[in-house]
């Protein structure tokens, strides 16, 4: 990695020089930096610590069954014996099998890949590296594993291509007005959508709209002979512009007119139940 660009907790990772503070956890599917066996935890770090690993007082402490190996916390290995005192170190793993002679293995949904348990087509995921094969499709509301544009969908996979992909002659393809980035099918104005990364630049997913559809920002330059704006927001000289307020900050959608007399009502009911509560 760029020894210029330095990863915080959390961050991916290669090697533990990649890390401001803490390691590079490469017992994950995804190499993170975090903290390590015997580091403080302390707040606002308690969830930081390395895969198997707890913060228990202010410390990163490797749970029951696992031994800190390089400040790791390692377990028993996929296809080697587990019993509930010694379980298994990948993420996606369980330790089955009949009795005294159970073996570590990757649970449903799952499939080993090297020392990894990868998810398969149509499982949860939050990066590539989560997948067996395809990509992590973030342009779902859920994302999923799935086959990326140009990749093939031979059967049995053809109802497996990434969201705005349809198979064609065993090979996804994005359909009409959606674009191929990073194997990802991303709409233009007026596409459907479901999260705002299916979505091209800086457009929104407008889930206001009825279907959802890709729609500019507020704030973000438009023209007035066409309706480019999102839901409850207009073009004006300023660009997209609320017409009820301050997009907000957690989901960038402009408020409906009535946002405003529902955050009354429920402070006058609160209120309200306050006074009665006084009588």
């Amino acid at each position: 990695m760029d020894p210029y660009n330095i990863s915080d907790l959390g961050g991916v990772c290669v090697t533990d020089n990649d890390c401001d503070s803490g390691l590079c956890d490469t017992t994950r599917t995804t190499s993170i930096c975090a903290l390590g066996d015997a580091d403080s935890c302390a707040a606002p770090y308690a969830d930081k610590c390395v895969l198997n690993a707890e913060c228990t007082t202010n410390t990163c402490t490797c749970k029951t069954g696992f031994t800190a190996t390089n400040k790791l916390c390692i377990g028993v290995a996929l296809g080697d014996a587990c019993t509930n005192v010694a379980p298994c170190t990948a993420a996606n793993s369980v330790c089955g099998g009949a009795d005294n002679s159970k073996i570590c293995s990757c649970a449903d949904g799952y499939t080993k890949e090297t020392t990894f348990c990868k998810a398969e087509l149509g499982v949860a995921c939050a990066t590539n590296a989560d997948c067996g094969i395809g990509v992590c499709d973030s342009t779902r509301s859920s994302s999923i594993c799935a086959l990326g544009h140009a990749e093939s969908c031979a059967s049995p996979n053809t109802g497996k291509c990434v969201l705005n992909a349809e198979c064609t002659t065993n090979t996804c393809t994005c359909k009409s007005d959606f674009t191929a980035t990073n194997k990802l099918c991303i709409g233009a104005f007026g596409s459907e959508c479901e999260t705002s990364t299916g979505c091209g630049g800086s457009d929104i997913c407008d889930t206001n709209a009825n279907p959802a559809t890709c729609a500019l920002v507020s704030g973000g330059t438009c023209d007035a002979a066409k309706s480019q704006c999102m839901t409850y927001s207009e073009c004006t000289t300023e660009g997209c512009t609320c017409s009820n307020g301050d997009a907000d900050e957690t989901t960038n959608l402009c408020p409906s007119p009535n946002s405003g007399f529902r955050e009354i009502s429920s402070m006058l009911a609160v209120v309200t139940c306050i006074w009665l509560s006084q009588l």
